[in-house]
């Protein structure tokens, strides 16, 4: 598992850690923002466009649309970079 930091504020909310856990034997990761009470599981498979897209999508449910963007360009890197 990897921790990184977010650094992002939305509706008051301070969004500091995002926890990134790889599993290889069934080729996906499991993104999760404790602070917004929010994770998601995504493949491998998935190219970085189409990752963006679902990402951005499930954050704008529990944030504003600029901090969803925001973060969600920051996840789709170190996904791709794991």
């Amino acid at each position: 598992m990897k921790i990184r930091k977010a650094n992002l504020t939305a509706n008051h909310i301070p969004i500091n850690q995002v926890y990134l856990h790889e599993n290889r034997k069934e080729n996906h990761t499991l993104i999760a923002v404790p602070d917004l009470e929010w994770s998601i599981l995504v493949s491998y498979e998935d190219e970085k466009e189409e990752l963006f897209l679902t990402i951005d999508q499930s954050l704008q449910n529990r944030t504003t649309r600029e901090a969803a963007q925001e973060l969600a360009i920051k996840m789709v890197q170190w996904v791709t970079e794991m």
